[in-house]
């Protein structure tokens, strides 16, 4: 891929979420472009979709064409953009990417399930880990263990990692029996470690 390519790219890239969606679509027309210049253009774009318009890159991903014989690999790269999608989205707004989950997972393949809901989660835990405990029976989230991981590890600075301790002493009261304390003593653990790590870590 030479400079033609890089000066396409960079002009998709200074694309607001509005003209990169319509960038893609025309994309998926557009007769004269090369498959890999093609394939490569819409990775860049979906990725860039995913962070910065996770809805926009979330209604376009049915309207991508299955290209035959790899079906397997184009579910698995559809899951993988709709979950960073997803994180990202629940960042802002972790109710309303629960709620697209619900509605929409049929679109999606069977691997689409408990290791989004754990990316929810997480997006979710990184601005309100309260929240994200909530989410994890209302999402019917099965791996709990992982679930608290999830979360302590989506912890960011002091006030986070505190923020995340409240939280995760709440969700899991050491009364809660022999797993939950399991549990309990891994969540303060990871988060007594994050905290080690980031103390050591330049400003």
């Amino acid at each position: 891929m030479g400079q033609e390519f890089e000066r396409i790219l960079n002009r998709f890239l200074a694309l607001s979420p509005a003209g990169l969606e319509r960038a893609v679509l025309a994309l998926i027309d557009e007769k004269g472009i090369d498959e890999g210049n093609r394939g490569a253009l819409m990775g860049f774009i979906l990725t860039k979709l995913a962070e910065d318009s996770p809805q926009a890159l979330l209604k376009i991903l049915p309207r991508l064409p299955v290209f035959p014989g790899a079906e397997a690999e184009d579910a698995r790269v559809r899951d993988m953009f709709a979950s960073n999608a997803l994180e990202n989205w629940a960042k802002a707004d972790p109710d309303a990417a629960a709620a697209w989950i619900g509605d929409h997972r049929e679109q999606f393949s069977g691997s689409f399930g408990e290791g989004v809901k754990q990316r929810v989660i997480a997006g979710a835990a990184s601005k309100d880990p309260v929240r994200a405990f909530e989410l994890v029976n209302e999402m019917g989230i099965t791996d709990q263990e992982r679930a608290v991981m999830s979360i302590t590890r989506a912890a960011k600075g002091e006030e986070g990692r505190t923020a995340a301790l409240a939280a995760l002493r709440d969700y899991l009261p050491v009364s809660g029996g022999v797993e939950k304390e399991k549990m309990l003593d891994k969540g303060i653990g990871e988060l007594a470690a994050r905290s080690f790590r980031q103390g050591r870590s330049p400003a």
